[in-house]
């Protein structure tokens, strides 16, 4: 039986340490400048603004803890 070519595994992409920045506007809002890189090496680049009565607001601060007006951090993976 004939052996098929050894076909090189995918490289393995290491996970980030950082999928974006978040900072608080003066008046709460959360700007989440947001990246992400594909299997192929492709890059994805998205903005989202979350307003305190956004519905996922409370769970974005959840992960990023206590922040105020000002105040900018990574947001981890995950």
């Amino acid at each position: 039986m004939a052996q098929s070519p050894s076909v090189a595994p995918p490289p393995e992409v290491p996970m980030p340490q950082s999928i974006g920045n978040a900072t608080m506007e003066d008046d709460g809002t959360l700007r989440l400048m947001l990246r992400g890189r594909g299997a192929d090496g492709s890059i994805a680049e998205a903005l989202a603004i979350l307003s305190p009565g956004d519905e996922r607001y409370a769970e974005m601060m959840k992960v990023l803890g206590p922040m105020s007006p000002g105040d900018s951090r990574l947001i981890p993976p995950g």
